[in-house]
């Protein structure tokens, strides 16, 4: 019950501010936790390494929320399109004759991002497996990629590897 009819305006105000703010918090749950910015790139085949450093290239796209953008063709890595913070991680397994000592790092736009891991483990003969995750912050866009460095003398190996990002806070 309305006593004043120069207070209906607002009240009108009221409602659309409300609605505005309840729209705004639907928009950005949706972006932030219903589907959030993530990629996970792979590589179609395994490669040869002969070298103590290396960088794989994803040439396989698994999956990209954000309908591609994070998975620019051709690249190799993994593109962030927004700020924030992101979970990110990574395998790689490595066949070779003697064990290799193989360790991963992060690169954010072309420099190291995290410390070198801890060596792969042996997971069966001639077979090393090690997986890296963390999280990291993008004050704005830039890359992902991984390093991989062997710690053997002469080092010769194999190797496959998948590596993913996904935006767990928004900015």
């Amino acid at each position: 019950l309305v006593k004043d009819a120069s207070d209906i305006a607002q009240m009108r105000d009221l409602a659309i501010a409300i609605d505005s703010d309840v729209q705004g918090l639907y928009d950005t749950a949706h972006d932030v936790l219903v589907r959030p910015d993530a990629c996970r790139l792979s590589m179609s085949a395994a490669v040869a390494a002969s070298s103590s450093a290396v960088y794989p290239f994803y040439d396989t796209l698994t999956f990209d929320t954000t309908g591609t953008l994070m998975s620019t063709t051709g690249i190799g890595m993994i593109t962030i399109v927004e700020p924030g913070w992101y979970m990110v991680g990574t395998w790689v397994q490595a066949t070779a004759a003697v064990f290799q000592g193989i360790r991963v790092r992060f690169l954010q736009n072309g420099t190291p991002a995290t410390s070198f891991s801890p060596q792969a483990g042996l997971i069966s003969t001639n077979q090393q497996l090690i997986q890296q995750d963390g999280t990291m912050f993008y004050e704005q866009p830039g890359t992902l990629a991984l390093e991989i460095r062997a710690g053997a003398a002469s080092p010769s190996y194999t190797y496959a590897s998948r590596i993913w990002a996904q935006q767990v806070i928004k900015l």
